[in-house]
């Protein structure tokens, strides 16, 4: 498609180095609020978005 740019086309050096630590905070706080939860609920949100084994489970 003319005049579309991706967003990988864009990304800067920058933005590299940034995406992986906001991958480790997201974990971090994710680990964070699931220990919160009671065990049914931990079950429940790791399975639905699929924490465990990647897959999905609605």
């Amino acid at each position: 498609m003319k005049g579309t740019a991706t967003r990988s086309r864009w990304r800067t050096e920058g933005d590299l180095i940034y995406r992986g630590m906001e991958a480790e905070v997201e974990h971090w706080l994710l680990r964070q609020t699931l220990g919160r939860c009671s065990g049914r609920e931990r079950t429940l949100v790791e399975l639905r978005y699929g924490l465990r084994d990647g897959a999905e489970r609605t």
